[in-house]
């Protein structure tokens, strides 16, 4: 029975935490459409904001910094190989002509 009561709280607690991210998600929806009719809203209140202030949520856009270092990145493992194929020509070609100055 305390097995069973201990299961039906955490299945309680686990469906208001969802509730709350799905509110909480539900404003970060309309802080980025403005045209969302806003009395659908939960009151801010029930996320723990005050009445007055809007909480503005940045959610899922990768900001330009975070897309310009990726992009450095990239660049960068790309210039790596290419140098690191380009030394290995040059050691290539190098004992080549070493072992054809040798067999003369």
């Amino acid at each position: 029975m305390d097995r069973e009561e201990r299961r039906r709280r955490r299945r309680e607690q686990n469906e208001r935490e969802v509730d709350r991210i799905m509110r909480k998600a539900e404003l970060a929806r309309a802080a980025w459409n403005p045209d969302l009719d806003e009395s659908r809203l939960p009151p801010y209140t029930d996320l723990g904001f005050d009445e007055e202030i809007r909480p503005v949520v940045i959610v899922g856009l990768p900001g330009p910094w975070y897309l310009a270092k990726r992009l450095i990145g990239v660049y960068l493992v790309l210039l790596a190989i290419t140098v690191g194929v380009a030394i290995v020509f040059a050691l290539s070609i190098a004992s080549c002509t070493a072992l054809n100055s040798l067999a003369m």
